[in-house]
């Protein structure tokens, strides 16, 4: 993974988790630069250092989607993806379109999954972290969401008419 990080910035691969460089390195195709050699020693140092790999490599998949990795966000964690699955299942189950609340939505992972997969909801992403906030509208923006809204706040009164949102 860490190879293909490297070299498929050159190549102009976009990296997810089945990515087709993958292949190409396994055949030997392509030769390693030297700036590409020491960017490769300095990740594998912060591997070896016990940096995650998510945070070396600065983004994350989760529930299908990559997400970027801040500096003030937590790493998506896999075991999370069921909090995605019940939310879905609770959707399904409702008749109307549903308003959902991610209180320290962090990268806003959760709420962006769910909404990717819900389209008659919307969403509100609150965050106490500025840095959080930011990452989340970020990867809003990135899937041209207009269903998710994400805002700083420390208190829950900034969100309005909390009985119209299904906290899940």
């Amino acid at each position: 993974r860490l190879v293909a990080h490297v070299v498929g910035k050159r190549l102009g691969y976009k990296e997810t988790q089945h990515d087709p460089l993958a292949v190409t390195l396994a055949s030997g195709d392509v030769a390693i630069v030297e700036d590409e050699l020491l960017a490769l020693e300095n990740l594998v140092k912060q591997r070896q250092n016990g940096v995650p790999l998510a945070r070396v490599l600065g983004w994350k998949e989760f529930y299908g989607l990559p997400f970027y990795v801040s500096a003030g966000t937590l790493v998506p964690r896999p075991d999370s993806e069921t909090l995605v699955d019940t939310t879905l299942a609770h959707i399904g189950e409702s008749t109307g379109p549903l308003r959902i609340l991610d209180l320290g939505t962090g990268s806003g992972c959760l709420l962006l999954s769910v909404l990717a997969n819900a389209p008659r909801c919307s969403g509100v992403g609150v965050d106490v972290q500025l840095d959080c906030v930011r990452t989340a509208r970020y990867h809003s923006r990135a899937r041209s969401s207009t269903h998710m809204h994400s805002m700083q706040h420390d208190e829950v009164s900034c969100i309005g008419d909390v009985n119209r949102l299904s906290l899940c």
